[in-house]
C-alpha cells in the first residue's frame, strides 16, 4: 500500500505541472472515477489550470480551476509522469497538459478519483481522518498519547 512518503512523491509529480492547463483528460477506465460520470469529470477539468496540490494523510488533493480532484491510491495506485511512453495496462486516467502528461495508475482499482466542487465536498469524501502527521507537534503527540501503555505503534494507529 502506498505510504505517506509515496503519496508525498505523487504530490511532487503534480507540483511539476502547477500552472499548466489541462488540454484533455483521457479516461481509460471509467470505474476509477467514483462520484461523477467519466464524461463530467473530463469536461469539468478541460481547459482548467492546475493549482495547488496537498497531501492529507494518504489522500492527494489537487485544485484544478474551480474544482478539486481528490485521489486515493489504495494498495496499488500511483501518479506518474507519462511523457512519450506507451500506455500501460494499469494506466486508468491520463491528464494531458501543454507541458506533458501525468497518469493515474492502479492495478487493482481498490480506490479511485473524486471530483469536488468545494471544501465541504472534499471533507465528505475524505471523512474524519484527523490531523496529518506532518502537522502534529511533539507536544501534541505527547498529549495525544497521554499515559497510554503499550507500544508506540499501537498508539499511533489507534483510530480513537
Amino acid at each position: 500500500m502506498p505510504e505517506l512518503g509515496d503519496v508525498e512523491g505523487f504530490r511532487r509529480v503534480v507540483v511539476a505541472f502547477e500552472g499548466a492547463t489541462i488540454a484533455r483528460v483521457e479516461i481509460l477506465d471509467t470505474g476509477v472515477v467514483r462520484n461523477v460520470s467519466a464524461e463530467r469529470f473530463a469536461t469539468c477539468l478541460r481547459g482548467k489550470r492546475i493549482g495547488r496540490a496537498k497531501r492529507i494523510g494518504k489522500w492527494l488533493i489537487v485544485v484544478i480551476g474551480d474544482q478539486t480532484v481528490v485521489f486515493h491510491f489504495g494498495m496499488t495506485g500511483s501518479l506518474e509522469r507519462g511523457d512519450g511512453e506507451d500506455l500501460r495496462a494499469d494506466d486508468r486516467v491520463v491528464f494531458v497538459t501543454e507541458i506533458g502528461e501525468f497518469r493515474y495508475r492502479d492495478l487493482r482499482k481498490l480506490r479511485g478519483i473524486h471530483l469536488a466542487a468545494d471544501t465541504d465536498e472534499v471533507d465528505k469524501i475524505i471523512g474524519d481522518i484527523g490531523p496529518d502527521a506532518r502537522s502534529v507537534s511533539a507536544a501534541e503527540l505527547r498529549r495525544g498519547l497521554g499515559t497510554r501503555r503499550g507500544s508506540i505503534k499501537a498508539g499511533l494507529i489507534d483510530q480513537t
